[in-house]
């Protein structure tokens, strides 16, 4: 199930994607916000193109299996992976989401040159 134009709108400005984005900035990351996945419909909450990561601002509507099948297909078509927060994440420890976005990014830190090697060789 795909959100609707107006449904992706309304959870862009929802608190939890307002406060997803200012951890993201916090961090220090630069990002584009609602990026469409290329090779693929589906439509992240944030990208961090360093990084090629997506990251997802998980909300009540969100559901782990169709999530966890969706980040899959994502990876494995284009080689994005997909970090996802939660409310419960940000309201527990805000530091602490902070610190494993960051050491995300950091152990799946891949660069241009070493994607490209691989995209040619076909991994």
């Amino acid at each position: 199930m795909n959100l609707s134009r107006a449904g992706r709108a309304a959870s862009t400005n929802s608190l939890l994607h307002q406060r997803v984005r200012d951890v993201i900035r916090d961090c220090g990351f630069q990002y584009e916000e609602e990026y469409r996945i290329r090779g693929t419909y589906y439509v992240v909450d944030f990208y961090l193109p360093e990084f090629h990561l997506a990251v997802e601002a998980d909300g009540p509507f969100h559901k782990k299996n169709r999530d966890a099948f969706r980040d899959e297909i994502i990876f494995k078509n284009v080689g994005v992976l997909v970090f996802r927060i939660n409310k419960e994440h940000l309201d527990f420890d805000l530091i602490k989401t902070m610190r494993k976005l960051v050491e995300f990014c950091e152990e799946h830190f891949v660069t241009m040159e070493e994607r490209l090697i691989k995209e040619y060789n076909g991994y």
